[in-house]
C-alpha cells in the first residue's frame, strides 16, 4: 500500500520530466486485485498534491484504477501521480517495473546504470 507519490523530480510547468516508468504485468491488473491508482493528467499540474492526499489511506477525485491483463505494460511520465494498492484478492498480483530517465531527472535515491551512447 503507497500513497500518491511521483517517480520524477518536479519540474516546472512545461518542461518534461525526463523520467519513464513502465510496469510489465505478469498477472492480470484490476479492480478485484485492486490495482495501482493514477490520476490522469496530473503530471501536467504546476503544483505538487497536498501532504493530506499523498497518505496510503487517501482519496482522490479523479483517481482512476489500471486494468490490463497479464502481458500487458502500462507506461507513464514519471511525474504522473500514481500509488501501488494493496491487494486484498488473495491472488498474486505481479508486475516488471523498469525506469527510464534522463540524468538530471533521477531521485537521488535511484541506482544508475550508464550507457555507452
Amino acid at each position: 500500500r503507497q500513497g500518491l507519490h511521483q517517480d520524477a523530480l518536479r519540474r516546472p510547468p512545461g518542461v518534461a520530466s525526463g523520467v519513464a516508468t513502465v510496469l510489465f504485468f505478469l498477472d492480470d491488473f484490476g479492480a478485484e486485485n485492486d490495482a495501482t491508482g493514477l490520476i490522469p493528467g496530473s503530471h501536467l499540474w504546476p503544483h505538487a498534491l497536498p501532504k493530506p492526499q499523498q497518505q496510503p489511506l487517501a482519496s482522490h477525485p479523479k483517481e482512476i484504477q489500471v486494468a490490463g491483463q497479464a502481458g500487458d505494460a502500462l507506461i507513464f511520465d514519471g511525474s504522473l501521480w500514481h500509488r501501488g494498492r494493496e491487494n486484498h484478492s488473495g491472488a498474486p498480483r505481479r508486475a516488471i517495473q523498469v525506469q527510464f530517465s534522463a540524468l538530471d531527472q533521477m531521485p537521488p535515491s535511484a541506482g544508475t546504470i550508464l550507457s555507452e551512447s
